[in-house]
């Protein structure tokens, strides 16, 4: 919806107009299968309708349009309040976009959320909807592609900030491991509490109360990558689920002997 009140709704952004390559310009298969070929071609459709979106021809067509809605309805905001309408209006087209491309996935809309979730000038909102898309589709097997998401959920995170008037406190259970061993599975699951803890206080924001544990199930390839993580929860919002996914999904452990691994992870957190 529009503003309801004009003054002080919305703000301003730059948004990625384009979306640069996940890892470094990787060449996509030559001969994808048709299932992969219509998904590439959605993602591609979405991310030229964020484009669009956010592109100054756009804004000067809805520009004209909110005029005439506002002197209809007999409001005469001031040019300040008309930019706010138009910022608001265009968060709510692209948080419906964004929303396809968590359903969707594909390659350019991961590349356009991790251009949009790094913008520190985009609104939070944005930025939180574009990470969503992250967790879910981001290529595991990326390194780059995943310390850049986990980077993204370390910045917003902490710019939140702690919770005035609450406090928490998380303990993260000794990992248990199954298949090859992997010499240093605990000291990089110890060095995970530091945006276990971010995430948690990020979800502190939305209810001072929340306590809860969640248990990840990592499995981890012959290079020590997290190949793929299963989570099951209790008690925790899902941006907090998500977060502490996010957070698992982005770490490197030693190559585990036998070429594979699986890793469980509990964290438990308590509010105070």
């Amino acid at each position: 919806m529009l503003c309801a009140a004009l003054a002080g709704c919305g703000e301003q952004a730059t948004l990625p107009a384009q979306a640069p390559s996940v890892s470094g310009g990787a060449v996509a298969p030559a001969a994808p299968s048709p299932n992969e070929a219509t998904r590439r071609a959605a993602s591609a459709q979405l991310v030229m309708q964020a484009q669009t979106v956010t592109s100054p021809a756009w804004r000067e067509e809805n520009r004209s349009l909110l005029e005439r809605a506002n002197q209809q309805a007999g409001l005469a905001p001031t040019s300040a309040q008309l930019e706010a309408q138009l910022d608001e209006y265009r968060n709510e087209k692209l948080l419906q976009i964004l929303a396809s491309m968590e359903a969707v996935g594909g390659p350019e809309a991961v590349a356009y959320c991790l251009a949009l979730g790094e913008n520190e000038a985009a609104p939070a909102v944005l930025r939180k909807a574009a990470l969503a898309v992250l967790v879910r589709h981001v290529d595991r097997s990326d390194p780059v592609a995943r310390a850049r998401s986990a980077a993204i959920w370390d910045r917003l995170t902490a710019t939140s900030g702690a919770v005035k008037g609450s406090a928490g406190s998380l303990s993260t259970g000794s990992a248990t491991i199954s298949g090859g061993a992997v010499a240093n599975a605990q000291q990089v699951v110890a060095g995970m509490q530091a945006g276990f803890r971010r995430c948690y206080i990020q979800g502190l924001h939305e209810d001072v109360n929340m306590s809860g544990s969640v248990r990840v199930t990592a499995k981890i390839d012959a290079t020590g990558a997290v190949a793929s993580a299963q989570e099951s929860h209790t008690g925790l919002s899902p941006t907090v689920v998500s977060c502490v996914v996010a957070r698992v999904t982005a770490a490197v452990f030693a190559p585990p002997e036998g070429g594979g691994a699986t890793i469980v992870i509990p964290v438990t957190f308590a509010s105070m």
